[in-house]
């Protein structure tokens, strides 16, 4: 109780601080001058008797640590005076305020950007419940070079009702939706899910509800759910959206729900609206098993199983399926290309591509924050042998090297946390612009200049699409990132003239001064150790730089395969009600050309399903017509995409042999297709591929 009763008198002298200080000093001179009185009763003059009484007396800095060492409190009491004094100081010496606080903020900035897209990119988890139990699930035929191939509509059903190892499973496809009527159409990213989507993400609309089983089925009505940003915008979030209508791709479709503000799909990040997928009876087949491998799978594990138990689950359930279907033939031929069904978690999934990148850049913006705690270090030690006099005047007068070496750190930490508040306000502004990291490759943005500048670095970077971007902010987790760094440095520029300060005879610096100081031989080597050290972490940054830029000039001097010079490409989407079949379609893309190829400049036009290097990957199986597969030999399933006459002119392709697809190649003529030369040479590697056939999965 004594003890609880000292410390809180102790804070409350705390409050009375200045009286306290003016009661001590006044106390002190009393005795100073009864001891100045007593010398010059024994004849002393003034200034001599004064003199004497304060060289008797002793140090008054050290009696006055004292006296408020024993009035309690006195660390923080000095804390606070050190802080107070060491923002003099950086008054008194603006350019070296201005130097060192602009080199820690513009690092500490670089850092908590970079760590604030880590944070919310690598180390937050997905969004949804219980996000340790969501999995995505593909199919892999690694000895046929298609490591990953998405997923069937029969590998969603087969799962869902006969793998144990899940409580939930689903589908999910990005699309695009033509949304009104005549002239006002305007292109809505979409998704396409089926109803147990959104059960197995455990999401719920915050309006209305989401997909019945029901709406899977063809012939029946078109649901639709809106995101919250799409309800706000287009409808000014009315409640009573429930029940209205939207136009959609020539066909009338009813809004059944409003998902909340907080949801949103990291891997297609623009959706605005959500549709089912419709799969008819002959998609659902398990005859129709192993063709159009067009959707993304997402699941949720049963309580109690893990990802590799799922795996051995739909490994047996497979390779039973397989032999019932179509014979054990056919699962030796499955065992040969390395069939299985790859489980990975959700999150790890999704980051799988932006994980080393982002690591490497965080890494490399950590060393400038290195660099730059060296160079503020070596600016620290130039100040502090400028100031080599007053501390040994302070230590003359009774004040201890701890007592100093805390002011030292104390400056130091002034100037940290000065320089994290500023790396606090450059990383608001550069977070918010990695927003546009949300943003697929192919969406516009037009309009956020600096957005694009900082995709573009990244992308430079190896970070493509971080999926998460619209979620990084300036957190508690970034606050406290900085709070940490703005600390960390201080103490590790600011230990270099601490130990400096130890190392000297700070007596010597009286007679340095009287004749003109010089470094001694400890600093000069310790200025030169920062100064090497300076150059050898630049060095090291320069090479690694170096090394980046080499490999990005060796990349792009790789020949793509096309000339990209001069090519032009635009997207076109047409709606199922006007332009209902084939020919309709056909139709409008021959218009369309032949209206491109009429201006004056354009050397070649064409269409295709697929551009090079595009984000979509759709393979099928291919089987050349009488070939017999060599002992062991995998299934070969190549890439492939629709193109029409014009295609590869217009991308400069040169043809190696035969020729490209003309005007009298329809659907009402033989088939032809066109094979690159890897697929030529490997299924005729001594003759010519003119003139095959080959055998595609619809006949």
């Amino acid at each position: 109780m004594k003890s609880l009763f000292r410390s809180w008198r102790r804070v409350r002298q705390l409050f009375r601080r200045d009286r306290l200080e003016r009661e001590m000093m006044e106390e002190l001179a009393s005795h100073i001058d009864m001891q100045t009185e007593d010398n010059l009763r024994l004849g002393m003059d003034p200034d001599t008797a004064r003199r004497e009484a304060r060289i008797k007396f002793g140090g008054i800095q050290a009696v006055e640590e004292a006296w408020r060492d024993r009035r309690g409190l006195g660390w923080a009491e000095g804390t606070a005076r050190d802080f107070r004094v060491g923002l003099h100081a950086l008054k008194r010496n603006p350019s070296f305020a201005a130097v060192t606080i602009l080199t820690l903020g513009v690092t500490i900035g670089l850092n908590l950007a970079i760590y604030g897209v880590v944070e919310s990119v690598l180390l937050q988890p997905l969004p949804f419940k219980e996000p340790d139990r969501l999995v995505t699930l593909y199919n892999s035929f690694p000895a046929t070079g298609a490591d990953r191939l998405a997923n069937n509509v029969p590998d969603f059903f087969l799962r869902r009702e006969r793998a144990k190892g899940l409580e939930e499973v689903a589908l999910y496809l990005g699309s695009g939706e033509n949304v009104g009527e005549g002239d006002r159409v305007q292109r809505v990213p979409g998704l396409r899910v089926t109803p147990s989507f959104f059960p197995t993400l455990g999401v719920e609309a915050a309006l209305g509800r989401t997909f019945l089983e029901q709406e899977m089925d063809p012939g029946g009505v078109q649901p639709v759910i809106l995101t919250d940003s799409y309800w706000r915008e287009r409808f000014d979030a009315s409640p009573d959206v429930l029940g209205r209508t939207l136009e959609i791709d020539g066909r009338t479709a009813t809004i059944v729900g409003v998902l909340p503000a907080s949801f949103r799909l990291p891997t297609q990040p623009e959706a605005r609206l959500i549709r089912p997928l419709v799969f008819s009876p002959q998609q659902r087949s398990l005859e129709a098993w192993g063709s159009n491998n067009d959707f993304f799978m997402i699941g949720r594990l049963a309580p109690g199983t893990s990802r590799e138990q799922l795996e051995a689950q739909l490994a047996s359930l497979y390779r039973s399926v397989a032999y019932e279907l179509r014979g054990m033939e056919y699962v030796r031929r499955l065992e040969q290309t390395g069939f299985r069904i790859v489980v990975v978690d959700a999150h790890e999934d999704l980051v799988r591509n932006v994980r080393l990148p982002l690591f490497f850049l965080w890494g490399a913006v950590s060393f400038v924050l290195l660099i730059g705690c060296v160079n503020v270090a070596n600016l620290m030690l130039a100040r502090s042998e400028a100031r080599l006099p007053e501390m040994a005047t302070r230590a003359a007068l009774g004040a201890s090297r701890l007592r100093l070496a805390r002011q030292i750190l104390c400056e130091a930490v002034l100037v940290g946390v000065l320089g994290g508040i500023l790396g606090i306000g450059l990383a608001s502004i550069v977070l918010p612009l990695l927003g546009v990291m949300e943003l697929s490759p192919t969406t516009n943005t037009d309009g956020n200049t600096a957005g694009a500048m900082a995709l573009d670095l990244l992308s430079f970077g190896g970070v493509e699409n971080l999926g998460r971007g619209s979620e990084v902010r300036i957190s508690a987790g970034v606050l406290a990132y900085s709070v940490a760094l703005a600390l960390g440095t201080s103490i590790l520029f600011g230990v270099i003239p601490i130990v400096n300060l130890f190392r000297k005879d700070l007596n010597s610096a009286f007679a340095l001064e009287g004749r003109g100081r010089t470094k001694g031989r400890r600093s000069v080597l310790l200025h030169s150790g920062l100064v090497s050290l300076q150059v050898a972490m630049a060095f090291l940054l320069l090479v690694g730089a170096g090394l980046m830029l080499r490999s990005f000039r060796h990349v792009v001097q790789v020949d793509p395969g096309f000339v990209p010079d001069r090519v032009f490409t635009g997207y076109t989407a047409l709606t199922g009600v006007r332009y209902p079949t084939g020919e309709a379609q056909r139709g409008f893309y021959d218009r369309l050309l032949g209206a491109i190829r009429a201006l004056p400049g354009v050397e070649a036009a064409g269409v295709t399903s697929l551009l090079p290097f595009g984000n979509e990957d759709r393979t099928m199986s291919i089987t050349p017509v009488g070939y017999e597969p060599r002992p062991g030999e995998s299934r070969i399933i190549p890439n492939w995409s629709v193109a029409g006459p014009g295609y590869f002119q217009a991308l400069g392709i040169d043809v190696l042999e035969g020729r490209t697809f003309e005007e009298l190649d329809g659907p009402e003529q033989q088939r032809v297709i066109v094979l690159d030369d890897w697929l030529a040479k490997y299924f005729w590697p001594d003759r010519s591929a003119l003139g095959r056939q080959v055998r595609l999965p619809w006949g």
